[in-house]
């Protein structure tokens, strides 16, 4: 049984798999076997796959229509062995040498963690570093709202749902911790369904911030506003969907609400002021002005103590 399986939905990722599968080969941890599951692919990427394949006996290959990457992950799991430690791997990105090693490590020697997750570097499509994306981690403090430092590894479900940065691909799980979650769910789409299963993870054991960048995420020309907006969208419906949700133990909903109440009030009167503060060092005083406006909305809101929850639905 191997130490840890990784799971790579595939979609027309041939350009990138070959540095993919070196990226893996040179990894100081060995052992490991990676399914990956080709989604119904029009290019090259399975000829390229089973080329590898005949290289690295750790590596299998699943074919089927495409149904996107939620489902792609759920089948290359339900085909994994038994082995304690599961990891989802997007295809295009890189990892660095001692990545698998030190997630793994940390993993064993932190047992009441379900999920550890790193710090990442982004780069462009030929792997040239770029700025990187900053997430802060954020928590409530008696009055207010804190950014968790980067030496502080726990990451509160209060974090995750409020936008903390653990993604697919920078994230290790614990197999007996994901096994109790729903898994993936098809219905929300790319870019919700990952927050969606960290939720459950950080109400089932704690969930660590590992402060090493050990990933190298993709970042492709004119990905950033298209993310956006389509990330804008799933966290709606990530939203609904816990907002609506029956039948939870007491103790989730209760941090769920929470979570909803703090994202919708405090949190976001605190990145109102903080945006406003940012326009008008920049004389922006026009931008600045809404941001006042909208934190004078949200303050009072607060003070009439009125219910958080979005009155958008999803669609």
């Amino acid at each position: 049984m191997p130490a840890l399986t990784i799971v790579t939905p595939c979609f027309n990722g041939a350009p990138h798999l070959d540095a993919l599968f070196e990226s893996l080969r040179a990894q100081t941890l060995a052992d490991f076997e990676h399914i990956v599951v080709d989604d119904g692919s029009t290019d090259a990427s399975a000829s390229v796959i089973e080329r590898h394949l005949a290289r690295d006996p750790r590596i299998r290959l699943i074919r089927q229509a495409n149904a996107g990457v939620a489902r792609a992950r759920t089948v290359g799991y339900r085909a994994a062995a038994a082995s304690p430690y599961i990891y989802f791997l997007d295809v295009d990105d890189l990892l660095d040498p001692d990545m698998l090693r030190i997630m793994v490590d940390y993993l064993d020697r932190h047992p009441a963690v379900g999920l550890a997750y790193c710090a990442y570097t982004c780069i462009d499509a030929e792997g040239r570093a770029l700025p990187d994306l900053v997430f802060p981690r954020y928590v409530k403090t008696r009055f207010g709202v804190r950014e968790l430092p980067s030496d502080e590894p726990q990451t509160p479900l209060l974090s995750v749902y409020c936008w903390a940065p653990v993604m697919e691909s920078v994230s290790v799980l614990r197999r007996s911790v994901y096994d109790r979650t729903e898994g993936w769910d098809e219905s929300i789409g790319q870019g919700g369904e990952g927050v969606d299963l960290f939720i459950q993870m950080a109400f089932l054991s704690e969930v660590h911030f590992v402060n090493q960048r050990l990933y190298r995420y993709r970042r492709h020309p004119g990905q950033a506003s298209h993310e956006l907006e389509r990330l804008g969208r799933q966290d709606l419906r990530v939203q609904v969907k816990w907002r609506d949700r029956r039948g939870l133990p007491p103790a989730f909903r209760a941090l769920i609400d929470d979570a909803q109440a703090f994202r919708a009030g405090r949190l976001r009167l605190y990145l109102s002021l903080a945006a406003a503060a940012r326009y008008l060092r920049r004389a922006e005083v026009r931008h600045a002005g809404r941001c006042l406006l909208d934190s004078l909305k949200v303050a009072s809101r607060i003070v009439r103590r009125d219910s958080p929850w979005p009155a958008e639905t999803a669609s």
